[in-house]
């Protein structure tokens, strides 16, 4: 009891923004009230306070849904979901708008974590559906995205990962296919571009990049980018009608990481620029230009081979790029004062 009370301060990120019907604390009227605004907007709709959804832990119900206005009296347990044991939690996440409900991954004590939805009621909190746990262990849903009428997931299973979607119904929670039982095959890092889903993942010949269009037989290997191993892609940021990302690939300075790009082709899946110092980090998009670390260096790019440039060598690594102000801001080393603003 004494380390639940300790835990009581112990709040999560908010993730998910939903506009409530009245001021205060009250329950909002159900999906029907959802503004669809995103996490961090200004306001609720007709002056309404913005309701945010989080996790978070009293010292008596454990990790549990709550939901706030920003005040304390409006900030209230949503539903004990976990109910198993005394302060056993849910531990809620992954808060998602979609289809006029907010989902995330919570686990009852009966289920393991499984998919959830709320409309910020208790009795709009329910289970859509109990997918099979992991064998031995529990199940662990995240990558939650949505595409063309649906929200997709990524589901822990055993050895690997399934990628699932749903219509917000227990009947429309499908498995679109099944990457179980071989190492690494985790698909993440989801990304909307041009109308499909892209992720990372292994069927058995490496991880590489994939697309999906919600079909089993739409979900296929764009391009096998690394023959001798995985490419191991990430970082992928939708730039100037392209995707980028970072891949391994045999290049000049032989097996590195370097700066792809695609145009959701194999033919267009091509490595923007042979970039010799090798890595590529934290791509951000700002004022025209993609903005990236390689080599532990400041680049940024148009798009072209010859437009992706070193800005300047600095040490700017873990590249965390934030725009602010009509400047990007970042964390580097200039050899003299040490990691600084």
């Amino acid at each position: 009891m004494l380390f639940g009370f300790m835990r009581i301060s112990c709040v999560t990120v908010l993730l998910f923004t939903l506009s409530a019907c009245g001021p205060g604390g009250g329950e909002s009227s159900g999906p029907g009230s959802n503004s669809g605004s995103s996490s961090g907007s200004s306001g609720g709709s007709g002056g309404a306070p913005e309701i945010r959804f989080l996790a978070a832990n009293d010292g008596f119900s454990g990790n549990e849904l709550w939901k706030t206005d920003g005040t304390a009296a409006g900030t209230v347990l949503v539903k004990d979901i976990n109910t198993a044991a005394p302060g056993a939690g849910s531990d809620p996440g992954g808060f998602t708008e979609f289809n006029g409900a907010t989902y995330f991954h919570a686990g009852d004590g009966v289920n393991s974590s499984q998919l959830w939805k709320t409309d910020g009621t208790t009795a709009g909190t329910v289970l859509v559906k109990a997918i099979d746990a992991a064998p031995g262990g529990r199940s662990n849903l995240y990558g939650f995205t949505v595409l063309n009428g649906a929200l997709y997931f990524s589901v822990y299973k055993g050895f690997g990962n399934d990628l699932w979607k749903t219509d917000g119904t227990a009947a429309g929670t499908v498995l679109v296919k099944s990457f179980s039982g071989l190492a690494g095959s985790f698909p993440d890092t989801f990304t909307v571009f041009n109308g499909a889903l892209y992720f990372d993942s292994n069927d058995g010949g490496g991880a590489e990049v994939w697309k999906t269009d919600g079909t089993a037989a739409g979900t296929v290997l764009l391009k096998e980018i690394n023959i001798l191993t995985s490419s191991y892609p990430s970082g992928f940021t939708v730039f100037n009608g392209a995707l980028y990302f970072s891949a391994s690939s045999l290049g000049s300075n032989g097996l590195a990481f370097g700066l792809w790009k695609t145009d959701g082709t194999e033919a267009g899946t091509v490595q923007a620029k042979d970039i010799t110092e090798g890595g590529v980090d934290g791509l951000t998009v700002f004022n025209g230009a993609l903005y990236f670390s390689s080599g532990h260096m400041l680049w940024k790019t148009d798009g072209t081979a010859a437009g992706t440039t070193l800005l300047k060598a600095i040490n700017a690594f873990p590249a965390i790029f934030t725009e602010f102000n009509g400047a990007l801001y970042f964390s580097a080393d200039d050899g003299v004062n040490g990691f600084e603003l």
